[in-house]
């Protein structure tokens, strides 16, 4: 498979997993199928509406993070590539593995953190949601760009980084 592929079937994979995982709190939260008052657990309206505000900050806040580290991991694999000799092929293609592996597992980490927030948001709602409103929503578009990166880089790049270094 080629890059490409990976990356459009990670995209459309992890959204629909989102979308899923949304479907699976709408029916925990809204059991009967109508909207519903929140319970006093989530407080007044004002609060639940600083609450939800809190909850999308630090959706923009992780994914924030999310995209620091995956530039100083990219920055990383620039410079093993760029300052891989002779002889030192095979440690820099451990590295370079290492680096897509540690890739992936903080984009996943990173994806499960906004679900949560996304899950905290939703408990706070008084209106149920449609099936389809997910797609819309930011944070399914953060997870699919985050899954698209962390499985696209140790299953595509770093394979064919890893080809063309310098044996």
């Amino acid at each position: 498979m080629n890059t490409i592929s990976i990356a459009m079937i990670s995209f459309v994979g992890s959204s629909i997993i989102f979308v899923l995982a949304c479907l699976i709190v709408r029916c925990a939260r809204f059991p009967t199928g109508n909207d519903s008052e929140p319970d006093s657990l989530h407080g007044n309206r004002p609060e639940r509406i600083a609450n939800i505000r809190d909850q999308t900050e630090r959706v923009h806040k992780a994914f924030e993070f999310y995209l620091k580290v995956t530039l100083a991991i990219l920055g990383g694999i620039a410079y093993l590539v760029s300052s891989a000799k002779n002889g030192q092929s095979e440690a820099t293609a451990e590295l370079l593995v290492a680096a897509g592996w540690f890739e992936l597992m903080i984009g996943t980490a990173f994806s499960v953190i906004v679900f949560l927030h996304m899950k905290s948001k939703i408990a706070r709602w008084s209106r149920r949601y449609s099936w389809w409103e997910p797609f819309l929503w930011m944070e399914c578009w953060f997870v699919a760009v985050m899954m698209t990166i962390a499985v696209s880089l140790p299953a595509a790049v770093i394979p064919a980084i890893v080809i063309v270094l310098p044996s």
